[in-house]
């Protein structure tokens, strides 16, 4: 009896474990923003996502619990270096991996306590959204067109927006920008070529929000020229005397998206 009681105990610690946080592990929740579709759009692509690959970013907090120990189970952020304390037993670099590859760490942590700690670890906020590209139906359910949520660039917003029924062009919207005048939009490509992706022009126009009133700038591009973007490992971008990089979860999206583009009413931009 004592043998099975010593082999039953860790199995039932834990299934315990595995019920109680099976909601958090599969329904880490993200904050509501504006880039939830509410008009019948579908999510085609989400970088990064919250699946078994997620790579923990700085902000984000996780749920810690290790069975029989409550002095260690506890919520924890990751600092701005990307850093979580662990209760007992000090520092680790969370930022960069996967809540597979931080347990791991974890587990190797608390075996100064206990020979083989029963650890659980599950992501409960995400601090940066995940960049979505959108899919618009129109009335037949067909796909229409795609666009992105908002990309946040040092201090400037952009989205980009594709419709099926006009060929090579994607239309580019900035805010806010500072006055009516006339913009250019140009990229540095792996700090070396410098593509002009629009043309100077002039079309901003007064936008509300919650937060007041705005000035945003609307753009043609061609698909051409961001197929062009897709290639480089670095993009700088340039709207007049603004300078932000492309990069991440932005420019992961915007290749997806001029493929997706392409696949739906053009030959492939690499013929």
């Amino acid at each position: 009896m004592k043998r099975l009681a010593a082999f039953l105990r860790p199995l039932f610690s834990s299934l315990l474990l595995a019920m109680f946080f099976s909601v958090a592990e599969a329904q880490p929740q993200e904050r509501v923003t504006q880039d939830s579709p509410s008009d019948g759009r579908v999510v085609v692509f989400s970088f990064p996502s919250t699946g078994q690959q997620y790579q923990l970013r700085v902000g984000d907090q996780i749920a810690l619990r290790v069975f029989a120990h409550p002095e260690f189970s506890s919520d924890l952020r990751l600092d701005e270096r990307g850093v979580i304390s662990l209760p007992g037993a000090g520092e680790v670099a969370a930022a960069g991996r996967t809540l597979r590859e931080l347990r791991g760490e974890i587990v190797t942590r608390y075996r100064k306590y206990e020979k083989n700690p029963h650890v659980y670890v599950a992501l409960t906020e995400m601090q940066s959204e995940p960049v979505r590209v959108y899919a618009a139906r129109d009335a037949m359910g067909r796909e229409a067109g795609v666009s992105t949520g908002q990309m946040e660039l040092d201090g400037m917003r952009m989205t980009l927006r594709a419709s099926y029924s006009i060929k090579d062009e994607v239309v580019l919207c900035f805010s806010p920008v500072e006055d009516n005048g006339t913009y250019q939009l140009t990229a540095l490509l792996d700090g070396t070529e410098r593509v002009i992706l629009s043309p100077a022009t002039k079309q901003s126009q007064w936008v509300s929000s919650i937060h007041g009133w705005y000035l945003a700038l609307s753009m043609k591009v061609s698909l051409k020229s961001l197929a062009m973007i897709t290639t480089a490992k670095e993009v700088k971008m340039r709207l007049r005397d603004k300078e932000f990089e492309l990069k991440g979860g932005n420019l992961e999206a915007l290749r997806f998206m001029v493929q997706h583009v392409y696949a739906n009413f053009a030959p492939s931009p690499t013929n």
